[in-house]
């Protein structure tokens, strides 16, 4: 039988469980952006040419594919909040370490790990988000993405006024470091305590059952990571390169893209509470499909901002909808694990899948291939969306 002790950190609609609960997801897109804003500092400092930061950056993503199959073992071995603060305290020690390293082994090697502890604590803060979600009986699993989104958008910006002013990767990381520890330390407390459906399961020794229908979830993450990281990774080169845009440009578009999908997504509790599942995802994936076709062809030249937030406003809804649907059924921590690697798997393909398709044929084949994989995956998924009562 579950235990119920809920009682200590039961949140509310402004409970500090759910803003603890906020921060986690913040810092997630924090140390995410801070790291990545730092890129072309890391690739001198460890002289790294454009193949051996992108095997780097490839181990990165196998990292997180390694470690979350576990999450589910650790979050029983350590129980709902120490899953969350354990894995991301490890991320935060690490990210000094990227700052270190002076050749691409050693690259590869610290971002193997940092990303590992980045996959395990993602499924954890899920986890806690959906426990608010059902203890509020109200869909805020986008809220939390968004201040996520906020919080990235925050950590590139603070990365290039520190950048500007001369600071090295190495002071700029553990100054990340520090802040990300403190604001950890201020929302432990607070962090929701609860008993998963399937945690007994797993403390027995037994193996809680993936649902079919989650597995139709696990294709629609898939495809979703595999448009967003398309879009974050492959809209400037496309542009530039094959449409003549000036890069300030598609800078701008990347910064619209950014704050369409956190400004969306902040409000997307009360979107959800009126807009039915599947018409958000399949909208969305619509939406998201025609931007990108927008922005392969130039349908709209002139226009290109206006096409990254069209991408944007599509994109938005759509993986905190899949995650939402988790909570519908049982067995949701072994659920959430396999939703969160087919995530991490659609950010490691996608830079194989578009760059091997960019280089046969054209990055616009890649994009629009991309557009296509997405409609189709979400389309598999509508019929295992539950219907909301």
């Amino acid at each position: 039988m579950a235990v119920d002790v809920t009682s200590k950190t039961s949140p509310r609609w402004f409970g500090p469980a759910r803003w603890a609960v906020a921060a986690v997801f913040g810092f997630n897109g924090f140390q995410f952006s801070t790291w990545t804003s730092r890129v072309p500092a890391i690739a001198t400092q460890v002289e790294a040419d454009a193949g051996g930061l992108g095997i780097a950056l490839t181990v990165s993503a196998v990292g997180m594919l390694v470690a979350t199959p576990f999450a589910g073992r650790v979050r029983a071995w350590l129980g709902p909040r120490w899953s969350v603060l354990v894995p991301a305290s490890g991320a935060a020690l690490l990210l000094p370490a990227v700052g270190l390293v002076r050749t691409v082994t050693q690259l590869a090697c610290v971002l193997f790990v940092l990303s590992g502890f980045v996959g395990i604590m993602n499924v954890a803060s899920n986890l806690s988000g959906l426990a608010i979600a059902r203890d509020l009986n109200r869909p805020v699993m986008p809220f939390f993405y968004g201040v996520a989104g906020l919080a990235g958008f925050g950590g590139a910006g603070a990365s290039s006024f520190l950048a500007h002013a001369g600071w090295s990767p190495l002071e700029h990381f553990t100054a990340a470091s520090a802040f990300s520890l403190l604001l950890l330390a201020c929302s432990a407390r607070f962090l929701p305590v609860f008993d998963e459906p399937d945690r007994a399961e797993h403390v027995r020794g037994g193996r809680a059952r993936v649902q079919r229908r989650v597995l139709g979830f696990a294709v629609a993450a898939f495809v979703i990571t595999l448009a967003e990281s398309t879009a974050y990774d492959w809209f400037g080169l496309l542009l530039t390169r094959e449409r003549g845009v000036t890069e300030a440009a598609t800078a701008s578009g990347l910064a619209v893209l950014s704050l369409v999908v956190a400004g969306l997504r902040l409000v997307g509790e009360r979107v959800e509470a009126v807009v039915p599942t599947r018409v958000l995802l399949i909208g969305g994936a619509a939406l998201a499909a025609s931007g990108m076709v927008l922005i392969a062809t130039n349908a709209l030249p002139g226009f290109v901002v206006a096409a990254y937030a069209v991408v944007g406003a599509g994109v938005a809804y759509l993986y905190p909808a899949v995650v939402g649907q988790i909570n519908s059924g049982t067995a949701t921590q072994t659920n959430m694990s396999v939703v969160a690697w087919a995530n991490s798997l659609g950010y490691a393909v996608g830079p194989i899948l578009v760059g091997t398709l960019a280089e046969r044929l054209s990055i616009t084949t890649g994009v629009l291939v991309v557009a296509c994989v997405l409609v189709a995956g979400i389309s598999i998924t509508l019929p295992m969306t539950a219907r909301r009562r």
